[in-house]
């Protein structure tokens, strides 16, 4: 297999023009899926594939659009921009890759064509929890379980050692919490506990942290309005915890969108959506007193 350039499911760039032409076709793909399954039906389309595709977009005609051509029991239609499109919906899905990491990965010059790569991934399934019995998945347990000490540990450096005030849903309610002191927010063992029994979740953002369990469902091509504008979730302040200065990470993500303002149109939407970005964050730093003189 692969000995031959016809034996490629997508072409190299350095093919020649009529090679490269013959293999970007759907028939040829549909001919080395069957090679590829000898037999097994794991590549062929199942019911449940297109339950989970009308989940993720009820708005689009999975069964009937004539580009996709989907039909049970057929093998799927795949082309190159699918695979690039995957990446950033089940990476954005995880909770466990930024905005700014996808946007380096794609090579965007904005974060905004970024953010509709990855648009509907709060509908998607998080393939990091669908762990199947059987020592195959044994690498996904492990990864998860590294996960879940980073998240701990992460929890541990922004929220509880950091001395700067917390702001946000969260933030507000996790510096009550550290007034209080229980015993739980001194030990890593515990804060690890906690997290895997799912009574605290953790992430770093943008522009802070979130608690959130789940896959935030608020934003759709904005990262940060919803953190801002007084989510439940929100962790914001505590940079100190993190090794940097009161407010660092909100002047950072600010200098970002003042600096795509400069490549935008005045009056594109994406520009209308940077500057309002702006506004919040100015107000926001103000409120942490994080403002240079």
């Amino acid at each position: 297999m692969m000995n031959s350039p016809s034996d490629f499911l997508f072409a190299r760039f350095d093919f020649p023009m009529k090679i490269r032409t013959f293999i970007n076709t759907d028939d040829h793909r549909q001919t080395i899926l069957k090679y590829i399954s000898r037999g097994s039906d794991e590549l062929r389309v199942r019911e449940s594939d297109i339950v989970e595709l009308e989940n993720f977009d009820a708005f689009r005609d999975w069964r009937n659009d004539p580009n996709l051509n989907l039909k049970v029991g057929e093998y799927f239609h795949i082309s190159n921009h699918q695979f690039r499109r995957s990446t950033a919906i089940y990476a954005a899905r995880s909770g466990k890759v930024s905005l700014p990491s996808l946007k380096f990965q794609f090579k965007h010059l904005s974060e905004v064509m970024t953010m509709l790569y990855r648009e509907n991934a709060s509908f998607a399934e998080n393939i990091l929890n669908i762990v199947k019995t059987g020592d195959s998945h044994d690498v996904i347990r492990d990864y998860r379980n590294e996960l879940m000490l980073l998240e701990a540990q992460e929890f541990e450096a922004h929220v509880v050692k950091s001395t700067d005030k917390l702001f946000g849903g969260s933030g507000s309610r996790f510096e009550q919490e550290k007034y209080n002191n229980p015993s739980w927010l001194n030990s890593i063992e515990e804060i690890e506990k906690r997290v895997k029994d799912g009574r605290i979740s953790y992430r770093e953002t943008a522009i802070g942290g979130c608690s959130s369990r789940e896959m935030c469902d608020k934003f759709s091509l904005d990262e940060i309005i919803p953190c801002l504008a007084g989510c439940d979730d929100a962790i914001l302040g505590g940079d100190d915890g993190l090794g940097l200065k009161r407010g660092a990470k909100l002047k950072k993500y600010k200098e970002t969108l003042e600096t795509e303002l400069e490549y935008l149109e005045p009056e594109h939407p994406s520009a209308h959506l940077a500057r309002k970005e702006i506004t919040l964050i100015h107000q926001k730093l103000i409120e942490m007193e994080a403002i240079d003189d």
